[in-house]
Protein backbone atom coordinates (compact mmCIF):
# COMPACT_ATOMS: atom_id res chain seq x y z
CA UNK A 1 0.00 0.00 0.00
CA UNK A 2 2.58 2.58 0.93
CA UNK A 3 4.98 1.91 -2.68
CA UNK A 4 1.58 2.50 -4.63
CA UNK A 5 1.33 -1.06 -5.75
CA UNK A 6 -1.87 -1.71 -4.50
CA UNK A 7 -4.85 1.16 -4.43
CA UNK A 8 -7.84 -0.84 -4.04
CA UNK A 9 -9.20 -4.64 -3.00
CA UNK A 10 -8.78 -5.70 -6.92
CA UNK A 11 -11.95 -3.75 -8.51
CA UNK A 12 -9.99 -1.20 -10.06
CA UNK A 13 -7.92 -4.03 -11.49
CA UNK A 14 -11.15 -5.49 -13.07
CA UNK A 15 -12.80 -2.05 -13.95
CA UNK A 16 -9.96 -2.06 -16.29
CA UNK A 17 -9.88 -5.32 -17.41
CA UNK A 18 -13.50 -4.87 -18.46
CA UNK A 19 -12.95 -1.38 -20.10
CA UNK A 20 -9.99 -2.92 -22.26
CA UNK A 21 -11.82 -6.50 -23.33
CA UNK A 22 -9.28 -8.19 -20.97
CA UNK A 23 -11.51 -9.76 -18.52
CA UNK A 24 -10.77 -13.31 -18.66
CA UNK A 25 -13.80 -15.31 -18.42
CA UNK A 26 -13.39 -19.25 -18.96
CA UNK A 27 -15.41 -20.62 -21.62
CA UNK A 28 -17.58 -23.28 -20.26
CA UNK A 29 -19.84 -24.00 -22.66
CA UNK A 30 -20.24 -27.66 -23.06
CA UNK A 31 -18.62 -28.79 -20.13
CA UNK A 32 -20.45 -31.07 -18.10
CA UNK A 33 -20.47 -30.73 -14.28
CA UNK A 34 -22.50 -33.68 -12.29
CA UNK A 35 -25.77 -33.88 -14.27
CA UNK A 36 -25.15 -30.27 -15.20
CA UNK A 37 -24.54 -29.75 -19.11
CA UNK A 38 -23.84 -25.78 -20.02
CA UNK A 39 -25.59 -24.18 -22.84
CA UNK A 40 -24.93 -20.73 -23.14
CA UNK A 41 -23.76 -17.87 -20.78
CA UNK A 42 -25.94 -15.51 -19.45
CA UNK A 43 -24.26 -12.73 -18.33
CA UNK A 44 -22.43 -11.75 -14.90
CA UNK A 45 -23.65 -11.15 -11.40
CA UNK A 46 -23.05 -8.08 -9.60
CA UNK A 47 -19.60 -9.19 -8.43
CA UNK A 48 -18.87 -9.58 -12.43
CA UNK A 49 -18.74 -13.59 -11.83
CA UNK A 50 -19.58 -15.54 -15.02
CA UNK A 51 -23.43 -16.66 -14.76
CA UNK A 52 -24.15 -19.88 -16.63
CA UNK A 53 -27.29 -21.40 -18.16
CA UNK A 54 -27.08 -25.16 -17.58
CA UNK A 55 -29.25 -28.07 -18.49
CA UNK A 56 -29.57 -30.83 -15.78
CA UNK A 57 -30.42 -34.47 -16.93
CA UNK A 58 -33.62 -34.57 -15.00
CA UNK A 59 -34.82 -31.85 -18.07
CA UNK A 60 -34.86 -28.61 -16.22
CA UNK A 61 -32.60 -25.43 -16.87
CA UNK A 62 -30.91 -23.32 -14.15
CA UNK A 63 -28.69 -21.04 -14.15
CA UNK A 64 -26.05 -21.32 -11.79
CA UNK A 65 -22.22 -19.24 -10.92
CA UNK A 66 -19.28 -20.35 -13.02
CA UNK A 67 -17.05 -21.26 -9.39
CA UNK A 68 -20.06 -23.20 -8.09
CA UNK A 69 -19.62 -25.19 -11.24
CA UNK A 70 -16.17 -25.54 -11.07
CA UNK A 71 -15.77 -25.62 -6.82
CA UNK A 72 -18.32 -29.14 -7.61
CA UNK A 73 -20.60 -27.22 -4.97
CA UNK A 74 -23.60 -27.53 -7.88
CA UNK A 75 -23.95 -30.52 -9.50
CA UNK A 76 -27.48 -30.57 -10.45
CA UNK A 77 -30.20 -28.49 -10.64
CA UNK A 78 -31.60 -29.34 -6.68
CA UNK A 79 -32.83 -33.14 -8.03
CA UNK A 80 -29.94 -34.26 -6.24
CA UNK A 81 -31.05 -33.30 -3.06
CA UNK A 82 -34.70 -34.06 -3.32
CA UNK A 83 -33.56 -37.83 -4.14
CA UNK A 84 -31.08 -38.15 -0.71
CA UNK A 85 -34.16 -36.80 1.37
CA UNK A 86 -36.26 -38.63 -0.53
CA UNK A 87 -34.59 -41.87 0.60
CA UNK A 88 -33.46 -40.86 3.82
CA UNK A 89 -37.72 -39.83 4.88
CA UNK A 90 -39.04 -42.92 2.68
CA UNK A 91 -40.76 -45.83 4.65
CA UNK A 92 -41.61 -48.76 2.69
CA UNK A 93 -43.87 -49.81 5.52
CA UNK A 94 -46.35 -46.90 4.76
CA UNK A 95 -49.45 -47.56 2.70
CA UNK A 96 -50.27 -44.97 -0.15
CA UNK A 97 -52.59 -43.84 2.10
CA UNK A 98 -50.32 -43.41 5.21
CA UNK A 99 -48.19 -41.35 3.15
CA UNK A 100 -50.58 -38.79 1.48
CA UNK A 101 -51.69 -38.32 5.64
CA UNK A 102 -48.59 -37.64 6.36
CA UNK A 103 -47.72 -35.15 3.12
CA UNK A 104 -50.95 -33.21 4.23
CA UNK A 105 -50.81 -34.17 7.91
CA UNK A 106 -51.23 -30.17 8.77
CA UNK A 107 -53.98 -29.04 7.00
CA UNK A 108 -55.95 -32.52 6.19
CA UNK A 109 -55.99 -34.43 9.55
CA UNK A 110 -58.88 -33.08 11.65
CA UNK A 111 -57.68 -32.32 15.23
CA UNK A 112 -53.96 -31.55 14.57
CA UNK A 113 -54.36 -27.69 15.02
CA UNK A 114 -55.25 -27.80 18.79
CA UNK A 115 -52.86 -30.85 19.26
CA UNK A 116 -50.02 -28.13 17.81
CA UNK A 117 -51.68 -25.43 20.33
CA UNK A 118 -52.02 -27.30 23.61
CA UNK A 119 -48.54 -28.30 23.20
CA UNK A 120 -47.28 -25.13 22.78
CA UNK A 121 -49.48 -23.65 25.55
CA UNK A 122 -48.90 -26.98 27.81
CA UNK A 123 -44.85 -26.18 27.31
CA UNK A 124 -45.54 -22.22 27.70
CA UNK A 125 -44.66 -21.68 24.16
CA UNK A 126 -40.81 -21.75 24.85
CA UNK A 127 -38.52 -24.60 23.07
CA UNK A 128 -38.10 -28.04 26.17
CA UNK A 129 -34.25 -27.85 24.83
CA UNK A 130 -32.89 -24.81 24.21
CA UNK A 131 -35.77 -22.44 26.24
CA UNK A 132 -35.98 -20.43 23.12
CA UNK A 133 -39.22 -18.77 22.24
CA UNK A 134 -38.81 -16.71 19.06
CA UNK A 135 -42.10 -16.46 17.55
CA UNK A 136 -42.88 -18.29 14.93
CA UNK A 137 -39.85 -20.57 15.22
CA UNK A 138 -41.37 -22.94 17.34
CA UNK A 139 -42.67 -26.31 15.96
CA UNK A 140 -44.94 -29.68 17.58
CA UNK A 141 -42.67 -31.95 17.99
CA UNK A 142 -44.01 -36.02 17.59
CA UNK A 143 -41.82 -37.32 20.16
CA UNK A 144 -43.19 -40.94 18.81
CA UNK A 145 -42.81 -40.73 15.38
CA UNK A 146 -45.69 -39.99 13.71
CA UNK A 147 -45.40 -42.50 10.38
CA UNK A 148 -45.53 -45.38 12.69
CA UNK A 149 -47.32 -44.40 15.59
CA UNK A 150 -51.42 -43.82 15.06
CA UNK A 151 -52.98 -43.77 18.28
CA UNK A 152 -50.66 -41.44 19.83
CA UNK A 153 -50.32 -38.67 16.49
CA UNK A 154 -52.78 -36.43 18.43
CA UNK A 155 -52.29 -37.56 22.32
CA UNK A 156 -50.63 -34.10 24.03
CA UNK A 157 -48.08 -36.11 25.78
CA UNK A 158 -46.65 -37.41 22.83
CA UNK A 159 -45.76 -33.75 21.43
CA UNK A 160 -42.82 -31.08 22.53
CA UNK A 161 -42.11 -28.01 21.80
CA UNK A 162 -38.90 -27.27 19.71
CA UNK A 163 -37.36 -24.55 18.03
CA UNK A 164 -36.17 -24.94 14.27
CA UNK A 165 -32.83 -25.12 15.53
CA UNK A 166 -33.20 -27.87 18.04
CA UNK A 167 -36.30 -29.67 15.95
CA UNK A 168 -33.07 -29.86 13.04
CA UNK A 169 -30.47 -30.85 15.30
CA UNK A 170 -32.75 -33.79 16.98
CA UNK A 171 -33.37 -35.04 13.11
CA UNK A 172 -30.12 -34.86 12.28
CA UNK A 173 -28.95 -37.12 15.29
CA UNK A 174 -31.85 -39.95 14.26
CA UNK A 175 -33.19 -39.05 11.49
CA UNK A 176 -36.39 -39.02 10.89
CA UNK A 177 -39.48 -41.73 10.35
CA UNK A 178 -39.38 -43.92 13.29
CA UNK A 179 -38.50 -41.67 16.45
CA UNK A 180 -38.93 -42.86 20.00
CA UNK A 181 -39.09 -41.15 23.47
CA UNK A 182 -36.03 -43.06 24.46
CA UNK A 183 -34.39 -40.71 21.41
CA UNK A 184 -35.84 -37.56 22.77
CA UNK A 185 -34.75 -38.61 26.32
CA UNK A 186 -31.13 -39.00 25.53
CA UNK A 187 -31.13 -35.87 23.03
CA UNK A 188 -32.90 -33.47 26.16
CA UNK A 189 -30.06 -35.97 29.04
CA UNK A 190 -27.10 -34.65 26.00
CA UNK A 191 -28.56 -31.12 25.47
CA UNK A 192 -28.42 -30.59 29.94
CA UNK A 193 -24.75 -32.29 30.08
CA UNK A 194 -23.24 -30.14 27.50
CA UNK A 195 -25.46 -27.37 26.39
CA UNK A 196 -27.13 -26.79 23.27
CA UNK A 197 -24.23 -28.32 21.19
CA UNK A 198 -25.57 -31.19 20.79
Amino acid sequence: MRNGHIRSCGCEKRRKAKETGKLRVVNLIGKRFGRLLVISRDGSNKHQKAIWLCKCDCGKTKTIKGNALQSGNTMSCGCIQKETMHQIRWNPDLSQEDRETNRNRGIAVPGIHLWRKEVYKRDRYRCVVCGGNKSGSLIAHHIASWAVNKDFRLDVENGATACVDCHKKFHSRYGWGENTLGQWSEFLTIRSQIGIAV
